[in-house]
């Protein structure tokens, strides 16, 4: 039987908070900033960084957008370029 690997809430919004904390400082965004955009308050979007409160989905979404980067990025995924099966699939036009 295969162990399943599993993160405790905190943990994990405790690293989403650090993601968002860094990105927040690469684009020159504050704590305040943010709280307008989620409609709370400062202190809250701090807890939330320091992973003492939960991050909502639908506050993740809007910080993503809010920073310029996919919500899978919080999370720590990287990224591949999309390719498009249907275009890849077609013949040379000629």
């Amino acid at each position: 039987m295969k162990t399943r690997l599993q993160a405790r809430p905190a943990d994990v919004d405790a690293a989403v908070g650090l993601r968002v904390l860094r990105r927040l400082g690469a684009v020159g965004m504050t704590q305040w900033d943010l709280a307008a955009r989620l409609g709370i308050t400062q202190a809250t979007v701090s807890r939330k960084l320091r992973g003492q409160r939960p991050w909502f989905a639908s506050e993740l979404v809007t910080v993503a957008g809010a920073l310029g980067c996919p919500v899978g990025e919080l999370f720590g995924e990287r990224c591949r370029p999309v390719v498009r099966l249907d275009k890849a699939k077609q013949p040379p036009a000629g």
